[in-house]
């Protein structure tokens, strides 16, 4: 991942539970993306490489166990592997051994706090660097003003952005 934010795919089939999740990891400093089912999964991990995936069990068209199981698969001839949290609602330990036996490496019991998604992310991915676009502060934006605002925020800079390199390198 040439990005030097950390980015996790949210796997994920209930809204609610999209925007909750997602409003927790870019209040923790990561970039999401969201898709719905495990097939979906597959289709993004085709596209991008991604720090983390957190995965939703119970899901249709394809489950988290079933999406795992295929992952792995996949990544057994590249010597690459995505760390993979399950996020259920089933707590018991036979669910979790379940999780792991699937290729999962951790667990996450929903509802989940803020500090357990960020006790996960420690432990699994590397913190997040500040990079070119701080979307913490683009997303608080977004939500205390609206989206347009931003948008033509951004739209704004990109305008001008040539103009603004043209004079750093005119100055060095």
């Amino acid at each position: 991942n040439a990005n030097p934010e950390s980015v996790v795919l949210l796997v994920e089939d209930n809204q609610t539970n999209q925007i909750l999740t997602e409003a927790m990891l870019l209040e923790l400093g990561y970039r999401v993306h969201i898709v719905a089912n495990g097939q979906e999964c597959l289709e993004a991990l085709e596209r991008v490489n991604y720090d983390l995936i957190l995965m939703d069990c119970q899901m249709p068209i394809m489950n988290g166990f079933e999406a795992t199981r295929e992952i792995r698969l996949r990544e057994g001839a590249s010597g690459n592997r995505a760390p993979i949290v399950a996020l259920t609602a089933n707590a018991m330990d036979a669910d979790r051994e379940r999780c792991l036996a699937s290729g999962m490496d951790d667990f996450l019991s929903k509802p989940f706090q803020i500090h357990d998604l960020a006790r996960i992310l420690k432990q699994w991915v590397r913190p997040p660097k500040p990079g070119p676009v701080n979307w913490k502060i683009l997303n608080d934006l977004a939500q205390k003003t609206n989206p347009q605002v931003v948008k033509r925020l951004i739209e704004s800079f990109l305008k001008t952005l040539p103009e603004s390199i043209q004079e750093m390198e005119a100055a060095a």
